[in-house]
Formats: C-alpha cells, sequence, structure tokens
C-alpha cells in the first residue's frame, strides 16, 4: 500500500513524490495567472480600437473595456457583448474595414 510504506527510504521516496507533484501544481497555478495578467494587458490595449471576431467576421464591433472571468480575458465591446481574446479574429484603427475600402474605389 503506497500509503502505508515498510521502511523509511520508501516513505522519503513517497514523500518525494508528493513534494514534486505539488510543486508541479503550484508552477501551473502561477505560469497561468502569468498568462492571464498578460492577455489582460494585452487587451487593454484594444479599448477604442474595433475588433472582428470569430462569431462576427465581417461585422467590427468597438472594444469599450476588458474583464477577467472565469473562463480568462475578454473584451465588452460597444453593444455590449463579450469575445474572448481568443475568439478575435482582426483588429482595426478608428476606420472599419467597410470604411477602408469606400476609400479605395
Amino acid at each position: 500500500d503506497p500509503l502505508e510504506p515498510n521502511d523509511t527510504k520508501a516513505l522519503l521516496e513517497q514523500l518525494s513524490i508528493i513534494r514534486s507533484i505539488e510543486s508541479d501544481t503550484k508552477l501551473n497555478d502561477t505560469l497561468k495567472e502569468m498568462t492571464d495578467r498578460t492577455d489582460f494587458m494585452g487587451a487593454a490595449g484594444l479599448i477604442g480600437q474595433y475588433v472582428t471576431s470569430d462569431d462576427n467576421p465581417l461585422s467590427p464591433a468597438k472594444v469599450t473595456s476588458v474583464v477577467q472571468g472565469d473562463e480568462g480575458v475578454s473584451v465588452t465591446l460597444d453593444d455590449g457583448s463579450f469575445v474572448p481574446i481568443g475568439s478575435i479574429t482582426g483588429v482595426f484603427a478608428e476606420t472599419t474595414p467597410a470604411d477602408e475600402s469606400e476609400n479605395d474605389g
């Protein structure tokens, strides 16, 4: 039984394994937190920009804020909807793609 070792050596090996697992878990948590913060700071730079997303590839909407939720970082759009930053497919300055195409022709 791994929880009832017969000798000190086995007990120390098991403690070492448990500590290693705990350390890996803490490292994963720290990396997730760092990634979330980096995503949040990157998304903050989108405020005032227009974005397209997987759900609305042809309808750019203006980013008004950034939120951190259980599922990660999302941007809030001027229509009140939320878009996870991983779903953003395009970022545009103050003009939308439709405005740019009108100027080309």
